[in-house]
C-alpha cells in the first residue's frame, strides 16, 4: 500500500515539473506575466516541498515500518530456528527411541527364542531318554525273541531228531514184527511139524525097539530144536523190548 502511495507521488511531482516549465516557457513569451509566473513557481515549489515533507514522513514510516517488519521476520525466523532445532531434537530422540525400541525388542525375541530353544532341549532330552527306554525296552524284546526263537529252533531240532528216532523205531519196529511173524511162522511149523511126528510115533510105539529108538531119538531132537527156537524166540523179544525202551528213553 505505501509503494502504491510513493508512485502516484511521482507521477505528481513529474506532472506538475512539466506545467511548471510549460507555465515558465509562457512566461518567458510575455513579459507582462513574469511577476505571475514567479509567484505560481513559488506556490509550486512550495507546494512541492511540502510533498517532499510527506514523501519523506511517508518514506521514514515506511522505512519504520520495514524495520518492524523485519524484526518480526527476524523473530519468527529465530521461532521458526528454534522450532525447527526442537523438531531436530524430537527426531533424534524419537530415532534413540526407535532404536531403543528395536533393541528391545530384539532383546524379547531373543530372549523368547532363548526360551523357545531351551524348551526345545528339554523337549529333546525327554525325547532322548523316551527313546533310550524304548531302546532298552527293544533290546530286551529282542533278547527275548532270540531266547524265544533259540527254544523254538532247539524244540524244531528235538522234533526233528524225534520225527528221526519215531522213523528209525517206526523201521526197527517193522523189522522186528518182520522177524517176529518169520518167528511165529517157523513155531507154527514147528510146532506142526512136532504134532506130525507124534501122530506117527503112535503107530510105531509097539514096533521093533531099534526103530522105537530111532523115533525117540528123532522126536528128541526136534523138542530140543523146538525148545531152541523158543529160547531163540524169547531172546529176540528181549530184543525188541529194550530197543524199544532205548527208543523211547
Amino acid at each position: 500500500m505505501t509503494s502504491d502511495m510513493d508512485d502516484s507521488d511521482s507521477c505528481g511531482i513529474k506532472k506538475e515539473l512539466i506545467e511548471s516549465q510549460t507555465s515558465s516557457h509562457t512566461r518567458s513569451v510575455g513579459v507582462d506575466t513574469m511577476s505571475q509566473d514567479l509567484v505560481n513557481n513559488q506556490v509550486t515549489v512550495d507546494r512541492l516541498y511540502e510533498k517532499y515533507r510527506d514523501l519523506e514522513e511517508s518514506m521514514e514510516t515506511h522505512i519504520l515500518s520495514l524495520r518492524g517488519e523485519i524484526k518480526s521476520l527476524k523473530f519468527e525466523h529465530s521461532y521458526c530456528a528454534s522450532n525447527a532445532k526442537i523438531v531436530n531434537d524430537l527426531k533424534e530422540q524419537i530415532n534413540r527411541l526407535s532404536v531403543q525400541g528395536a533393541t528391545n525388542e530384539t532383546f524379547m525375541e531373543n530372549y523368547k527364542l532363548r526360551i523357545m530353544v531351551s524348551e526345545l532341549q528339554d523337549k529333546g532330552r525327554d525325547q532322548e531318554e523316551e527313546i533310550s527306554k524304548l531302546t532298552r525296552g527293544n533290546q530286551d524284546l529282542q533278547q527275548v525273541m532270540d531266547q524265544q526263537r533259540k527254544e523254538m529252533d532247539d524244540l524244531e531240532g528235538e522234533l526233528d531228531d524225534t520225527r528221526d528216532e519215531n522213523f528209525g523205531l517206526t523201521h526197527v519196529q517193522d523189522d522186528m514184527a518182520y522177524r517176529l511173524r518169520d518167528i511165529l511162522k517157523e513155531n507154527d511149523r514147528l510146532e506142526k511139524d512136532l504134532v506130525e511126528e507124534r501122530r506117527k510115533s503112535q503107530p510105531f510105539q509097539n514096533t521093533h525097539p531099534s526103530e522105537s529108538q530111532m523115533y525117540k531119538s528123532e522126536l528128541a531132537t526136534l523138542k530140543r530144536l523146538l525148545t531152541e527156537k523158543e529160547s531163540k524166540l524169547a531172546f529176540l523179544e528181549a530184543i525188541v523190548g529194550d530197543e524199544l525202551q532205548d527208543w523211547a528213553g
